[in-house]
């Protein structure tokens, strides 16, 4: 194991502890608004009830109804929800320039109604209405965008000296066939590569770091 990453593991296992009393409250917070990723604290089995702290549906429709508020009032599929411009307002006003950026802005628009954008952005708001923060991950599938919202339990953040978040881990779980065809025989780790002889659908362990560069 390389040096950088016994150093990504250790930073990853400290932010983690420093997220435990959060993490407390997101279980709460989920057992009561958001059963069905009532997975943080305590694990439960696939197909197992997750309703049986809810009494009243109150809290449930309140986070449909301000999520679907939120989708429908910022990123609508029905109407176009940004604009590309200039910094350099001179620039801007040139017949050519607005030409190329209302071109740009109409195909990043067809580029997200074709993909599976509006599912996981609804989910994200899900997320923000409940935990007060959501992540996304964005990549390319055979020349398409994908989206995927990922689950509280799964990611964890830091911010830099102005508050904005430049560090993400993200630790998941994968059966090891879908480790190997994602990122290749030759690529994984000896571990993985025994699980996926042996019993590929065996689910690994795989820890993802977004941070700046040193």
């Amino acid at each position: 194991m390389s040096e950088l990453t016994k150093s990504l593991i250790s930073r990853f296992e400290h932010i983690k502890g420093r997220r435990d009393n959060w993490d407390t409250h997101f279980q709460e917070l989920a057992d009561y608004m958001l059963p069905r990723k009532a997975d943080i604290v305590r694990k439960r089995s696939r197909g197992e009830k997750r309703m049986e702290m809810i009494f009243d549906g109150t809290a449930l429709q309140a986070v449909d109804l301000l999520s679907a508020s939120l989708h429908g009032m910022l990123t609508s599929g029905a109407t176009p929800w940004f604009h590309l411009d200039m910094k350099d307002a001179t620039v801007g006003r040139d017949d050519d320039v607005q030409e190329w950026l209302e071109d740009t802005s109409q195909r990043m628009i067809r580029a997200f109604n074709q993909s599976n954008f509006e599912t996981e952005v609804h989910e994200m708001y899900v997320d923000l209405v409940v935990f007060g923060t959501g992540c996304m991950f964005i990549e390319m599938d055979e020349g398409n965008l994908r989206f995927s919202t990922r689950h509280i339990s799964e990611f964890y953040v830091t911010e830099n000296q102005y508050g904005v978040v430049d560090t993400v881990f993200r630790k998941y779980r994968i059966p090891a066939r879908q480790a190997v065809q994602r990122f290749g025989i030759e690529n994984v780790g000896e571990y993985i590569a025994k699980v996926h002889e042996k019993k590929p659908d065996d689910e690994v362990d795989i820890l993802h770091a977004v941070l700046p560069r040193a």
